[in-house]
Formats: structure tokens, C-alpha cells, sequence
């Protein structure tokens, strides 16, 4: 069993929790040459020691070899991929929540199989269908018959005047920044685009050379404030996200 550092003591700790009666050895540390191989049926390890051990461990053919938050090696020019692409297996299994994060890259180098030039930014009916017969996906929905279907609420809130002003003036001075490119430039189209969120969630996001005059109002925190308010005085639950920490 290959896992990240943090996770070696927890994966022991499960089989003796299920009480396997399997031998379960933790080969890590200083102390690793020390390892009795022939007295454990289990091995467990990390990413890191796997690679510089490889020659090491491939002494040993293993029956199966799992590969715990297995995204940790989806960079596919990591020499540490490139090492657990070689250890000796009769299967692998990789355990992942986020097989994809970046690119399809990363999840053509954890199935390991060679698609990029037919599934690159295509063909994702075909990929899903193959994908399908390898990936176990669990819904809430199939875990909690109890839970009733998500349902969606969109809130309007007007500014108020010197809020507006701002974002007005904002957004004119992006439009003029765009309209004197002599090319089109996504990085200030991008940075325009996120001034205008930061002065709809709270105008004291902005920085002080954008906001000169210390707007502290926000139409999205009084509005806010007033559903939690409602919310809680229900006796309901509340999770609240924002892109922008500093909201927080």
C-alpha cells in the first residue's frame, strides 16, 4: 500500500480495526533496513520511499498494490510516476477523490493507457463510456434516500449609491483599458473582471488605489446578514463559501 506520509499510521490503524489477521508492516524511516519482508503479508509505504527503494521492493512480485490518493503522481514527467509505473504488480489499484484536477493529462498518466490524441478536448461520450467500466462513483443521493433534491435560490440586492459609483467607475475604466488594447489581452480582461467581483461582494476587497474614497458599504453583506440571521433564528444549519477569504 502506497500512501502519502500522512496517511501511513492511518491505514494501519484500519486493518487492526477489522482485525484482518494480516501482518501488516509500516516500511518507512531510518529504520527501514531493519524491515522483516518475510514475516509481513502487508506493506505499507509512501510515495517518496517507494521511489527510492524501488530496486529494493522489486525483489518482491506483489499480488496487488495499492496506490492511496493516487493524483499525488499524476504529473506523468515526475520521475516518482515514472518509479511506480515500474513496480512489479499482478493488479494496481489507485484510490482517488480528484482523479482530475488541471488537465486530461493527469488522468491519462493514472490509467496509464495512451489517449491523448483521440481524447483531447474530445470524444468524452466514448472516454465516460470506458471510464465507466474502471471508476466506482457513489452519489448522496444513493447513500441517503432521505435527503431532498438540492434545490436553488437566487438573491437580488441593489447597491447603494456610493457602492454603485464605484463599481460604475470601475467598470469604465475597464471598458476604456480594453477598447485601447491593439490586441486582445486576457490578463486585463481577467483583472477587470475581478475588480468588478470584488467591489459586488465588498468594495474594502479592492485596494486602495482602486478604492480611493473607502467605500465600507456592501449590498451583499447586509443582505447576508439579514438571511442568517432569518436562518438561524430557525434553527437551520449554515455553510457559507466565498471565493475571497478576506469576505470571510
Amino acid at each position: 500500500v502506497i500512501v502519502p506520509k500522512s496517511l501511513i499510521t492511518n491505514w494501519k490503524k484500519e486493518f487492526e480495526k477489522f482485525n484482518s489477521g494480516y501482518r501488516v508492516g509500516i516500511y518507512h524511516g531510518d529504520k527501514r533496513n531493519e524491515f522483516d519482508f518475510d514475516n509481513t503479508d502487508i506493506i505499507i509505504t509512501t510515495y517518496n520511499t517507494a521511489y527510492l527503494d524501488l530496486k529494493k521492493l522489486n525483489d518482491i512480485s506483489y499480488s496487488l498494490t495499492v496506490f492511496d490518493e493516487i493524483q499525488t503522481i499524476k504529473n506523468h514527467k515526475s520521475i516518482t510516476s515514472d518509479a511506480m509505473k515500474q513496480i512489479r504488480s499482478e493488479m494496481k489499484i489507485g484510490l482517488s477523490g480528484t482523479p482530475m484536477e488541471n488537465s486530461i493529462s493527469e488522468l491519462w498518466n493514472i490509467m496509464d493507457s495512451v489517449f491523448m490524441r483521440r481524447y483531447s478536448g474530445k470524444n468524452y461520450d466514448e472516454l465516460r463510456c470506458i471510464l465507466n467500466l474502471f471508476i466506482l462513483r457513489r452519489m448522496k443521493k444513493d447513500v441517503l434516500q432521505e435527503l431532498p433534491q438540492k434545490s436553488e435560490q437566487i438573491i437580488y440586492c441593489d447597491m447603494e449609491q456610493e457602492q454603485r459609483n464605484l463599481y460604475t467607475g470601475i467598470n469604465v475604466a475597464v471598458k476604456n483599458a480594453i477598447m485601447s488594447l491593439k490586441a486582445f489581452a486576457a490578463p486585463v480582461v481577467l483583472k477587470g473582471l475581478t475588480l468588478l467581483r470584488e467591489c459586488c461582494c465588498h468594495p474594502l476587497l479592492l485596494n486602495d488605489e482602486t478604492n480611493v474614497n473607502k467605500v465600507s458599504e456592501s449590498c451583499k453583506l447586509e443582505a447576508l446578514e439579514l438571511l442568517v440571521d432569518n436562518l438561524v433564528g430557525s434553527g437551520h444549519k449554515i455553510l457559507i463559501f466565498s471565493t475571497y477569504t478576506s469576505m470571510l
